[in-house]
């Protein structure tokens, strides 16, 4: 059987970690080096927090990765009851960080109105994190991905041939699982599966490319052991999405230093809003 077989045969029979490892390799045997492209220094990663519109969060804990393991869901990137900080890194082509982060967490069909609150956060000191690019077009709109995917093609080169076949197929069936669109959590197991086993023998991060912001950015996973360690609060803004018709106005409202708590948040210049007024509205939509 194939990768692919055998994790759609896994995905109907009881899943468990211990299986999901053996049809994913040991560490040693994935060839998985290449794919190391680290956070550097300096980086500024974005994280967004759909909310009403009158919330104001206040402290590092309420714009950070969810503390409370009963209220983690299972996602790409984590299994339930597993918190880690998710996250959105720019390309060096792309302008803006915020709406990234916020494209992240928006509706797929828009409401007349969304607000997000979006920190941005410094990397301390380099991270090693797994980039999950398997195919060309994932990593066509990222400068790192780029790299780390041509970086995975020359050592690729050098596995025996007996194994070369079956680390492209890993590869690949990897790459579908952390890009595809899915319907709800539990489709996420794969993926959320093998970033466990990531997280718990090879490193504390993951990075994977953005299909909300069809690849001209990509996301990241960082595990909460390593957050306060690597990352510091710069600061955030609260962002607004405005549908009328068949366009979107986005607008940047107010904005906090995350120098001290709790946050003091100032309102930005309207220019930055473009001269549209704030809307009122409860979770979700007006």
């Amino acid at each position: 059987m194939t990768i692919r077989q055998q994790l759609d045969a896994l995905l109907v029979a009881e899943r468990t970690l211990e299986r999901i490892k053996d049809i994913l390799f040991y560490a040693e045997q994935m060839h998985l080096p290449a794919q190391v492209a680290p956070l550097t220094k300096g980086m500024l990663i974005y994280r967004a927090r759909r909310q009403d519109s009158k919330t104001r969060r206040e402290f590092k804990h309420q714009v950070s990765f969810q503390p409370d393991p009963k209220k983690t869901e299972q996602n790409r990137g984590n299994l339930k009851e597993n918190p880690v900080f998710y996250g959105s890194v720019r390309s060096e082509e792309m302008g803006h960080g915020w709406f990234l982060a916020c494209n992240e967490v928006a509706d797929r069909i828009p409401p007349p109105c969304q607000t997000f609150a979006v920190s941005v956060w410094r990397v301390k000191e380099d991270l090693p994190a797994m980039m999950l690019s398997s195919k060309e077009e994932q990593a066509s709109g990222m400068d790192i991905a780029r790299r780390a995917y041509h970086d995975f093609l020359e050592l690729i080169k050098g596995v025996p041939p007996d194994q070369y076949q079956r680390a492209v197929e890993l590869f690949d069936c990897l790459g579908e699982e952390f890009s595809k669109i899915v319907d709800r959590p539990d489709d996420y197991w794969i993926s959320a599966a093998f970033a466990h086993l990531v997280y718990c023998n090879l490193a504390g991060a993951i990075s994977y490319p953005s299909v909300a912001n069809h690849f001209m950015g990509y996301n990241v996973c960082i595990t909460p052991d390593l957050v306060d360690h690597h990352l510091e609060l710069v600061g955030g803004q609260l962002i607004q999405y405005q549908v009328e018709g068949h366009r979107t106005f986005v607008g940047n409202y107010e904005m906090f230093e995350g120098k001290t708590e709790p946050f003091e948040w100032k309102p930005m210049d309207p220019k930055y809003a473009q001269y549209r007024p704030w809307i009122e509205h409860s979770y979700g939509h007006p």
